[in-house]
């Protein structure tokens, strides 16, 4: 009752106008409404760990039905050996889910050659996580909608570098920035990509780019933006279009003779404003070129085998990519390494496990909702180590 005084001795005020006592009154009243809306977490009440599914499988991806078995079984395993975690068994104040895929589709294929035919199975297990909540008013406890949730990818390293951005391609893949290790967990690296890499492997997940591979790749790259300006500069102002222009212009000669002259100038002054721009667009991806070409040409056997490094402000050191190993901000230039994975393994083992989400700076320490609470208590007491015999399977 003292808040609803309080608001009849405002909008009663002589000082307080009409509409603003509306507006007021209307505020007032959605964040009241919201308030008693908005869910009370249940943190205490016993959850449910769901049973393990598939959500998808790698049908049509050159996986036969044997593969997919084995490799859903391997999976099942996975979620098993995640949900020993006290923290999911049972899981408090939020229900687990989760499920399985098996997935070839490029999104989680490491950048090398024939990776699909020769390459390990990727696939993921993703952990979704439900808050139980009930809203004021009520004592009914309910699943809430769906909170964050973690993957461990498996048989690829994709998370680690496809935020990062690509500087230089070629045929051979992606040429970008080495991601770099922020720490360890449980004696195993984390990358600043929020990434914690599990593997037995002891090659390296990342090949050294030179000097010359990346100036080759900049030249291939830069040859084919030309000849797109150039293409494009021929479907704008180019014969074809000349003629269908000037068809268009006798056109209206002949049917809007009081508007064919106005239109006729206007195309033409557009036209104009085309040959300039790509004219100057070819122009600097032609300089672009022949300065690669003439880098590359002054560069010794040794200087084009070394290291490349570059920096993520691309133009730090004026107008090249390429930086000294010394300069500020300067890091190495890398590619996937191809002959990462072992690929006389049956392709349905497990190699690598890559766990996402789960370090992402948005999953706060400390969390009133129970979906953030369980992910964070997750990860500082889960020994990942404990995944390990599960490579190889």
């Amino acid at each position: 009752m003292g808040l609803t005084r309080h608001l009849k001795e405002i909008v009663n005020s002589r000082l307080f106008p009409l509409h603003a006592g509306i507006h007021f009154l209307v505020t007032v009243i959605l964040a009241v409404t919201a308030s008693a809306q908005r869910p009370q977490f249940a943190p205490d009440k016993v959850g449910i760990w769901k049973p393990f599914r598939m959500s998808c499988d790698g049908s049509g991806h050159e996986i036969t039905t044997e593969q997919n078995r084995v490799y859903s079984n391997h999976l099942l395993k996975l979620s098993e050996a995640i949900h020993q975690s006290p923290i999911f068994n049972p899981p408090m104040g939020i229900d687990g889910v989760p499920t399985g895929c098996v997935n070839a589709t490029m999104e989680f294929l490491d950048d090398y050659p024939d990776a699909r035919r020769i390459g390990p199975i990727p696939g993921y297990l993703m952990i979704g996580t439900f808050s139980y909540a009930y809203y004021r008013g009520t004592t009914r406890v309910v699943r809430a909608d769906e909170g964050p949730h973690i993957f461990v990818d498996v048989n690829s390293m994709v998370r680690l570098y496809s935020s990062t951005a690509t500087i230089a391609q070629d045929e051979r893949g992606k040429i970008f920035l080495e991601p770099k290790v922020a720490r360890t967990v449980s004696g195993l690296p984390l990358y600043e990509s929020d990434c914690l890499v599990i593997t037995q492997i002891t090659r390296p997940i990342f090949q050294p780019v030179s000097v010359e591979r990346f100036l080759l790749a900049r030249i291939r790259e830069t040859q084919k933006e030309l000849a797109d300006y150039q293409h494009r500069h021929q479907d704008l102002v180019g014969e074809a279009h000349q003629r269908s222009e000037q068809k268009s212009y006798q056109w209206m000669l002949a049917n809007r003779p009081a508007d064919a002259e106005k239109i006729h100038q206007s195309s033409l002054l557009a036209d104009a404003h085309n040959q300039e721009l790509f004219t100057k667009l070819e122009q600097s991806k032609q300089a672009e070129i022949a300065s690669y070409q003439s880098q590359l040409a002054s560069l010794s056997p040794e200087q084009r085998s070394a290291q490349a490094y570059a920096s993520l402000n691309y133009y730090a050191n004026g107008k090249s990519l390429l930086m000294n190993a010394n300069q500020p901000g300067a890091r190495p230039l890398v590619a996937f390494n191809p002959n990462f994975f072992d690929h006389s393994r049956p392709r349905t083992d497990f190699q690598s496990l890559v766990v996402g989400r789960l370090y992402d700076k948005g999953i706060r320490d400390q969390s009133y909702d129970p979906q953030y609470g369980r992910l964070v208590e997750f990860r500082k007491t889960f020994d990942f180590r404990s995944l390990v015999p599960l490579l190889g399977q």
